[in-house]
């Protein structure tokens, strides 16, 4: 029975559809954006098409390692409004705003890492297939503080202060 069940499993698995990550290539460059608590960070990159035939970009999601997942979100809109929906053919790219993540408010200061995936399909323009991911980092930078900025301004007065008492 298994001499049987071998060829065809094999067989299917060869004539299948494309491997996971074959129909697309997806680079970010930078793939590290910094920005602060309450701000969002674009992400520019390439995408380019693997197939010989046309590629449907339906959407694309993000996941995040924890705590990142508990403070960063992806706009919902963001990639239907900016990357066309269709690439036709091998060596058809796209360059420009991909992904547009969005930091809450509360969101301590580090390095968080995150994985986007764009789904879709190859002549299919319903599919959300996975046909490519790849890896981003968010640097979160706090804001100077108001502590941090009256003591700067304290100490610029002090320093104006001086520089007179010496003329």
């Amino acid at each position: 029975m298994t001499r049987k069940v071998f060829p065809l499993a094999a067989a299917i698995f060869l004539l299948g559809a494309p491997a996971f990550g074959d129909v697309l290539t997806l680079t970010f460059d930078p793939f590290l954006e910094a920005g602060p608590p309450g701000g969002s960070v674009i992400f520019q990159g390439t995408i380019a098409s693997n197939v010989d035939d046309y590629c449907c970009l339906n959407s694309i999601t993000a996941s995040f390692g924890s705590p990142g997942d508990t403070y960063l979100s992806i706009a919902p809109n963001f990639f239907s409004d900016n990357v066309f929906g269709i690439l036709f053919a091998p060596d058809d790219n796209y360059i420009g705003p991909i992904l547009e993540v969005l930091i809450a408010p509360d969101t301590p200061a580090g390095l968080y890492s995150g994985t986007a995936t764009i789904l879709g399909g190859v002549d299919d323009f319903s599919a959300l297939d996975p046909l490519v991911s790849q890896n981003f980092q968010v640097e979160v930078t706090p804001e100077p503080g108001m502590e941090g900025l009256t003591l700067a301004g304290l100490a610029t007065m002090a320093a104006i202060a001086l520089r007179r008492r010496i003329r």
